[in-house]
């Protein structure tokens, strides 16, 4: 398969799985049924569940399972990745 564009300015949405783009300052919540991967390119991030908290910058990523359910991304400027599973 030949992606041609850019992630930033169109999601990339397969049969097996999407990514998303999200530029943020601020915060945004997500409820999920399935698992996300969260890659920060830029900035710096914090994702927080019901339980933990992780705080990320450029260059790192987490893994939020989908027993989470809901977690919240709070950054005053970062560009994230968001990888999930369909």
């Amino acid at each position: 398969m030949l992606v041609l564009g850019s992630i930033k300015e169109k999601p990339l949405d397969t049969e097996f799985f999407k990514i998303e783009y999200l530029q943020l300052s601020g915060s945004e919540e997500f409820s999920i049924d399935t698992f996300r991967i969260i890659v920060c390119t830029d900035g710096e991030a914090t994702i927080s569940g019901e339980k933990d908290k992780v705080h990320v910058k450029s260059g790192e990523s987490i893994l939020v399972p989908a027993s989470t359910g809901k977690f919240k991304i709070e950054s005053n400027k970062a560009e994230i990745f968001i990888i999930s599973a369909k």
